[in-house]
């Protein structure tokens, strides 16, 4: 999970960053949207101290014998936009979530841009090995060794299965 404060610091940096992964997202407008909710979660801490004091100063004027009904209706005012506040707030946190959460993790600095496809070798160690056969891949493996039943695996699994024994993927490119 990306920082917020890292967005807040070097907004460039995350989304140079998010570019290697080939993800664009609109920084700026969730740097507007963090902006309003620490706004709004400010305004909840101002409204719960009042709330606090004015139910403090209720107490001090019931101990004394004094009326304390100016007091009580601003008490329900306060809490009602408190109440109010703290929707606010907590749709303003989720909003937030949802930008943050689906992010990936920042690349390091020295990280090719681009998928897998793009990856460099650092360094092998050791030898390629040779064999006297072709190298089956592990759909052909498995099925030559029957670990796994492909056909029935079609069969039962409806569109979770292609027909060419491997798995469907997904239209978002996850399985």
């Amino acid at each position: 999970m990306i920082d917020v404060t890292l967005i807040r610091d070097n907004p460039a940096h995350v989304q140079q960053a998010l570019a290697k992964r080939d993800v664009h997202v609109d920084l700026d407008g969730f740097l507007r949207l963090d902006d309003d909710y620490r706004h709004t979660r400010a305004e909840v801490e101002r409204l719960r101290g009042e709330r606090k004091r004015i139910s403090g100063e209720i107490a001090k004027r019931q101990r004394a014998g004094e009326d304390a009904a100016d007091l009580r209706s601003e008490a329900t005012a306060v809490g009602d936009n408190l109440t109010a506040a703290e929707t606010k707030l907590a749709e303003l946190e989720q909003a937030r979530r949802a930008f943050i959460d689906p992010l990936p993790n920042l690349p390091d600095a020295e990280v090719s841009a681009g998928g897998k496809e793009n990856n460099e070798v650092d360094r092998e160690v050791g030898r390629h090995p040779e064999f006297s056969f072709a190298a089956k891949d592990h759909v052909e493996l498995a099925r030559h060794l029957d670990l796994v039943d492909y056909e029935r695996g079609t069969k039962l699994g409806g569109s979770g299965f292609g027909s060419t024994g491997e798995p469907a993927r997904s239209s978002s490119g996850h399985c």
